[in-house]
């Protein structure tokens, strides 16, 4: 659902058993790494949805997880206080800072990457002073979304699932990597032991998180956590979660018992608010 109010616009869209609602704009002075909301500011937009939604009857308790990001403020209306960037912009040092061969990109949203990649290497080309080939982004699928067919590719994975591998992990194996799925299929298909859930959840196998070691860089429990797999978008996950997916990539990476601990307790601190 879209609602507006005002000059404001919310949205609401079911994902994993409950509902993502968005958006809210507060204003950030110093390190991105400082990034956090207080719970005032996390009370204030959940007012705003209960008054646009006030069929929902929501709860503020029902809150699980706040997530949230930084995008640049417009630098043409500092004077009139922060507003948030519209657009991405392509600068050419060589106009302002007569610096040639300088070019800075400035994104707003994922959404508009491509768009801005496309006319960044264009830019470059031209001053390079190679031919504009054909970009062919548009026609680039999204690493997992070669699926041409949806009956075929729910007939490959039918026909290459593990047997050890349950109905709720392959329902969400298949939802999070489209066709890379098969190389996890592989992994469990050489160790078994990979289709076992971590802890805690009924949707993230082992076998996610070795492959977000050996396919996807991931480096900290941070990484597999909040960036490749589901086991902390839905909210703080219990103690135990953590310290199974640590042993999982400790084995894989040869950490030590310190260092596992360690890498937990860095991933608790992420959670600067907990609602109960």
């Amino acid at each position: 659902a879209m609602i507006g109010r005002g000059g404001r616009h919310y949205f609401v869209t079911p994902w994993r058993g409950h509902s993502i609602v968005g958006t809210a704009d507060f204003p950030h002075e110093g390190s991105p790494d400082q990034l956090q909301f207080s719970e005032q500011e996390i009370a204030g937009f959940f007012d705003e949805i209960c008054v646009a939604l006030p069929g929902a009857d929501l709860r503020f308790e029902s809150v699980q997880h706040v997530f949230g990001g930084l995008q640049p403020a417009d630098p043409r209306c500092t004077d009139n206080g922060a507003h948030v960037a519209k657009s991405p912009r392509l600068i050419d040092h060589e106009r302002d800072l007569k610096w040639k061969g300088l070019i800075s990109c400035v994104g707003i949203k994922y959404t508009a990457c491509r768009w801005l990649a496309e006319r960044a290497v264009d830019l470059v080309c031209s001053k390079l002073g190679y031919r504009k080939a054909p970009c062919r982004t548009a026609r680039i699928p999204l690493l997992g979304g070669d699926i041409k067919s949806r009956e075929c590719f729910e007939e490959t994975v039918r026909r290459n699932a593990p047997d050890v591998l349950d109905d709720n992990g392959l329902r969400h194996m298949k939802k999070s990597y489209g066709t890379q799925v098969i190389k996890l299929f592989n992994m469990i298909d050489k160790e078994p032991d990979l289709a076992t859930h971590i802890r805690g959840s009924v949707e993230v196998t082992r076998a996610e998180v070795i492959h977000a070691v050996r396919h996807e860089a991931a480096a900290t429990l941070a990484d597999v956590v909040l960036r490749r797999t589901d086991l902390g978008t839905l909210g703080r996950p219990a103690r135990d979660t953590l310290e199974d997916a640590a042993g999982c990539m400790g084995r894989e990476l040869g950490w030590s018992p310190e260092r596992i601990e360690s890498e937990v307790s860095q991933v608790e601190a992420l959670y600067h608010i907990v609602f109960r």
